[in-house]
């Protein structure tokens, strides 16, 4: 009876965790990394849904303004059995495109208006952030294990 219980209200569930390169490219196709899933009892996964989101940020104190963009989404929906207390990887390939504010492109377009661009967002207080998020589908459960992780995207790193 305690084990219903405890898996109606996932305690004791299933803990997922990244295992990513700390920087990536602008240039860069697909996120490929891995998964690591732990359980302290014997689980099924049917699903694993993934997204990268780009949580794009302009203006400061009461004209702040955030929005969140999906870049990419990957279903895995490979039946996963986890073992109590034996971790097992995930391989994925996430496929996606960084999207382009206009200004972005003209300091692409034009190196002498670069510098101005970048000041201009600095002043205006514009940035983007990155996060890959994965969520389980675990049978006989009714909570959805989740994991986040912050992604760089630096334009100074070379394939």
């Amino acid at each position: 009876m305690f084990e219903s219980f405890k898996n109606f209200f996932g305690v004791d569930s299933i803990k997922m965790v990244f295992n990513l390169l700390p920087a990536y490219p602008t240039n860069v196709v697909s996120i490929n990394g891995e998964i690591e899933i732990r359980s302290s009892t014997p689980k099924i996964i049917s699903q694993i849904n993934l997204k990268l989101v780009e949580i794009y940020t302009r203006g400061a104190g009461q004209e702040k303004k955030v929005d969140e963009y999906d870049l990419g989404f990957l279903q895995i929906n490979d039946k996963i059995e986890i073992a109590a207390a034996q971790p097992k990887q995930i391989f994925f390939k996430l496929p996606f495109e960084l999207q382009k504010s206009n200004m972005d492109k003209v300091a692409d377009a034009n190196f002498v208006l670069k510098g101005l661009v970048n000041f201009a967002k600095s002043f205006k207080g514009v940035k983007s952030e990155y996060e890959i998020i994965a969520e389980a589908i675990v049978e006989g459960s009714n909570l959805r294990p989740f994991a986040k992780k912050q992604l760089i995207f630096d334009s100074n790193i070379k394939l």
